[in-house]
């Protein structure tokens, strides 16, 4: 089967691509194998990556913005105290929660308005976390 940390990592990598792609189920499942291996091998990097590619990646394109915000704090605690060389990984993260910030909804916003669109509050509600 090859070296389970690595298969762990590929797994968890895999399952958020799916997950973002439109087949989160089987994207689960794949996250499901990863976690599991990250509970046999005790290896803090695929449960970070369970944590932030799977759940908290999946979560904000299903708009679960809530509890994709929290597997972000989570992911990214464990990366910070782990592997503090994941740059990659934690700014993918930070990535979101900026996204999620009320400065982006302004930003957002004034972008639709510039683009002519009536109602841009009732469309960032759409797209962006309240």
């Amino acid at each position: 089967m090859g070296e389970p940390v690595r298969v762990g990592r590929a797994l968890a990598m895999e399952a958020a691509y799916l997950g973002t792609q439109g087949a989160p189920r089987r994207g689960r499942m794949l996250a499901r194998w990863a976690l599991q291996i990250a509970d046999e091998t005790g290896d803090p990097y695929v449960r970070a990556l369970y944590h932030g590619s799977m759940s908290a990646l999946v979560g904000y394109s299903e708009s679960r913005w809530r509890a994709s915000q929290a597997e972000i704090e989570r992911s990214t605690d464990l990366f910070r105290a782990h592997h503090q060389a994941a740059g990659w990984e934690t700014d993918t993260l930070q990535f979101l929660r900026v996204r999620e910030s009320p400065d982006a909804r302004r930003a957002a916003e004034a972008w639709m308005r510039g683009q002519g669109i009536r109602d841009p509050a009732r469309m960032t509600d759409m797209i962006l976390p309240g």
